[in-house]
């Protein structure tokens, strides 16, 4: 019995290593892999590294259950037939020839964005949106009159989410311009997971907003319906809060992380003048006197 419970506990070490390391996969792609390799070094070599904070557990169960669920929506879209947006029942078509313009692979990017894409077409479901295949750019457009924006067209993942054409006309430089989003969206997933791309885009939005967001510009200003008004960043009292805050944050951290490897190191704690030993007459001699 004890020789099985041995022969099991390997097993048991692979098994959740290997469960822990897709998840760090699944959630925060080649940088979640990169994070993991590095917590199993750490450890490994015996470093402090404390607790996980709930916060982040917290974080990381909510992503992965978002996870679950965006996939589980996407296959489900997947086994699903879907109209063509050339159906008059749902959107009229948007004439356009796909292109190779060297962005990355429809097929890599509807694998890439599987996550987010099945969470925009369970949105669309639960607020009783229609939903119709884009064949030229081969991707979902999910219409909804009162949509979050309702005036503007946002990608998420494989899907363009938009009201109807009645109230914001699709052309087919739009569908260009959206496109070029699913790539994005592609890249930073492999990168950083499935939610790598909002956050990058808020920020870059936060500093440089309108037709100065870079991703809008790497999209085509002109095709996604942007005037330029500018390239710098905006440097408001919004922004020199944020920054400040960031600063003084990174500054925090890199004293209590100096002063935690200070502790760690053996011998760097002194005891106070006249509490040696030798100063209350304890311990050994000094070198060449010898006690009577």
């Amino acid at each position: 019995m004890a020789a099985g419970t041995r022969s099991a506990t390997p097993a048991r070490r692979v098994s959740s290593m290997v469960i822990s390391m897709v998840v760090a996969v699944a959630v925060g792609g080649v940088f979640g892999l990169l994070l993991w390799w590095h917590g199993r070094r750490v450890r490994r070599v015996g470093q402090r590294t404390g607790r996980l904070p709930r916060v982040r557990r917290a974080a990381v169960l909510v992503a992965l259950a978002l996870t679950v669920v965006g996939s589980v929506s996407r296959f489900g879209a997947a086994i699903t037939p879907t109209p063509s947006c050339a159906d008059p029942d749902y959107l009229a078509p948007v004439i356009s020839e796909p292109e190779n313009d060297g962005s990355f692979p429809s097929l890599a990017a509807k694998i890439a964005t599987w996550v987010p894409t099945g969470l925009a077409l369970l949105y669309t479901e639960l607020r009783g949106g229609q939903v119709c295949e884009y064949t030229p750019r081969d991707y979902y457009v999910a219409a909804k009159s009162d949509n979050l924006m309702p005036d503007v067209a946002v990608n998420v993942g494989d899907v363009v989410l938009a009201a109807p054409v009645s109230s914001y006309p699709h052309t087919r430089s739009l569908a260009e311009h959206e496109s070029r989003h699913r790539s994005q969206w592609a890249w930073f997933t492999v990168a950083a997971g499935p939610f790598a791309f909002p956050v990058a885009y808020w920020i870059d939005e936060f500093f440089f907003p309108g037709s100065r967001n870079h991703f809008e510009r790497a999209a085509g200003l002109a095709d996604g319906n942007y005037r330029p008004t500018g390239t710098g960043p905006v440097l408001g009292w919004p922004q020199i809060s944020v920054l400040a805050l960031l600063g003084a944050t990174t500054v925090t951290l890199l004293v209590r992380r100096r002063t935690r490897r200070r502790d760690d190191v053996p011998g760097s704690s002194f005891s106070p003048a006249g509490s040696s030993r030798h100063a209350t007459g304890g311990g050994c001699p000094p070198p060449g006197r010898q006690r009577p």
